[in-house]
């Protein structure tokens, strides 16, 4: 199957889109996060009220998701379902982002990304048990910050050949992120790692999230660099497979996985209360965090809702786990050929032209980066 002119339209205003939107996820981190911490650690609050920077999400992108209307896509086409699939989501994303701190949040975000069920709630809920021990492990001394989790993502990058992949320093609410559209790794400001950690999250966001945009991008198929529908699952999945091929998946590692499934799954209660579950397995500032991600979102916290989001890490990591068990080694690498989702494996092979992955995890660039950390 080969690209159509109409698909080509199609997909380059998709990537622009993409583009407009990605960096847009930063106003999910709430303005006055440190003024609220302070209360409510103090007893002053019970519960955060949150105000967020307005996103203007569908202002920014409605014309151009509209004008994708009048192109006739081939009929029958997989890769053009796939883009009206693609062009959807977009508008939900574009949607949630613009709902942040209103009613429909939470709609929104459970529309993108689900919820936990019954089985992934047992399985996290198993891990905190099983790894229940609070305070400092050898994996949790944290001695490095930011700018040392900065240059290790430089070199990284610069070994594995995408020097002009950009590292910048903002204020988000995770340890790092991608922003595939745009080339650019962000890291926390004033964050705190471990060494361990830190090789964890070199091979997590660069040899996974980088990689397989930077495979994406050498397509003719803009899907691969922009995201098929329903990607992010998979892309976890794969992140958190791969930190455990190079050595990185420890115990801790996987109890913040399950932390994140426990508090999205028990996000329908109030902030203070989510806190004081995960408590019980974590420090008092890594419940903060946790439950932050989860409550982030909405204004005020003692409402029931938030960011659903974090259940994908754990989902992933199994539903990638039992794809790689089943198809054998080369399995893994048919998933680098961009952001491809499990279930759209099959459709490699219907896509003429595509160029095998350069940029793989098992790679010697990013084997020396880490093995300095």
């Amino acid at each position: 199957m080969s690209l159509s002119e109409e698909a080509k339209r199609y997909d380059k205003v998709l990537l622009e889109v993409e583009s407009s939107l990605s960096e847009l996820f930063t106003k999910l981190s709430p303005l006055n996060v440190s003024e609220e911490k302070k209360r409510f650690f103090s007893g002053e609050a019970k519960n955060p009220v949150f105000s967020y920077e307005p996103a203007n999400a569908w202002v920014l992108v409605n014309d151009k998701l509209e004008s994708l209307k009048q192109i006739k896509l081939p009929e029958g086409d997989i890769y053009s379902a796939l883009l009206v699939e693609k062009r959807e989501q977009l508008s939900a994303t574009a949607l949630l982002l613009d709902s942040i701190g209103k009613d429909e949040f939470t709609f929104f975000s459970e529309r993108l990304y689900g919820k936990p069920d019954k089985g992934l709630m047992e399985k996290a809920l198993k891990i905190l048990h099983e790894n229940s021990v609070k305070g400092e492990k050898t994996c949790d001394v944290k001695t490095l910050g930011s700018p040392d989790i900065m240059k290790a993502m430089q070199e990284a990058l610069a070994k594995s050949g995408l020097p002009y992949w950009k590292v910048e320093e903002s204020d988000i609410t995770a340890l790092a992120a991608v922003y595939s559209a745009t080339k650019k790794v962000y890291v926390r400001k004033r964050a705190a790692v471990s060494p361990g950690v830190l090789k964890g999250l070199v091979v997590h966001e660069i040899g996974t999230h980088v990689f397989r945009a930077a495979n994406g991008e050498a397509q003719d198929y803009k899907l691969f660099i922009t995201g098929f529908p329903g990607y992010l699952l998979t892309e976890e999945g794969v992140a958190a497979n791969v930190e455990e091929m190079h050595g990185c998946l420890c115990e801790e590692r996987m109890k913040v996985f399950a932390g994140r499934v426990v508090a999205v799954g028990n996000s329908y209660k109030s902030f203070r209360e989510v806190f004081e579950i995960l408590k019980k397995f974590f420090s008092d500032e890594e419940a903060w965090n946790l439950t932050l991600r989860a409550k982030r979102g909405l204004r005020d916290t003692f409402l029931p809702g938030g960011y659903t989001k974090d259940l994908v890490y754990l989902k992933g990591y199994y539903d990638v786990k039992e794809y790689l068990e089943k198809n054998g080694k080369d399995a893994l690498r048919k998933l680098f050929y961009g952001k491809v989702g499990l279930e759209h494996v099959g459709v490699l092979e219907k896509l003429e032209g595509l160029k095998e992955p350069k940029h793989l995890p098992d790679g010697e660039g990013l084997k020396e980066s880490i093995k300095g950390i």
